[in-house]
């Protein structure tokens, strides 16, 4: 089964937004935090700081085969200007 790879960056502001949708097919996702601030993530619901799964910066965190979550992500940072690189990867569909 073929695996499709997409990436993108996003910037997180102070208030919650959603980053991934729900996707059956998620095989893997990678957050890596390339800012100065803490950015919390929330697995099915909206982002609130200081709840959540926290990436420090430079940091990272991995949605995968033995941590898996098909359903949105939300991510929140308390300062501005903070950039989130997502890696998602899913299974292709025939």
């Amino acid at each position: 089964m073929a695996i499709i790879s997409t990436d993108r960056t996003v910037n997180i502001g102070m208030t919650s937004q959603k980053v991934l949708e729900v996707n059956p097919r998620r095989f893997s996702a990678l957050f890596a935090n390339v800012s100065a601030n803490t950015i919390y993530l929330m697995k099915g619901g909206e982002a609130l700081s200081g709840r959540g799964v926290p990436i420090l910066s430079n940091g990272n965190y991995e949605i995968n085969l033995t941590n898996p979550f098909f359903g949105e992500v939300y991510a929140l940072a308390p300062g501005v200007a903070s950039l989130l690189l997502i890696t998602e990867e899913t299974y292709a569909s025939y």
